[in-house]
């Protein structure tokens, strides 16, 4: 009887350590999870600021490329 006891007593520890080690690597998991999501927010968020700015100093040459070009024609 106290061998059974004993036992039972073991298998609760066991599936209480279980649920502590599960509920560990969820945190675990979540935090990796989340960290990634930043990771990306920040990598998407600089590459959109970069192509923004190169496109904004595109459309600058773009600009001065023809207002020197329209110069020329009006001196010709």
């Amino acid at each position: 009887m106290e061998h059974s006891r004993n036992s039972k007593l073991q298998a609760d520890d066991e599936m209480s350590a279980s649920g502590r080690l599960r509920e560990a690597l969820y945190c675990s998991r979540e935090k990796a999870r989340n960290d990634l999501r930043a990771q990306h927010d920040a990598t998407d968020y600089g590459l959109r600021r970069r192509i923004y700015e190169t496109q904004r100093q595109k459309n600058e040459l773009q600009w001065q490329r023809q207002k020197v070009l329209s110069s020329e024609l009006a001196i010709l």
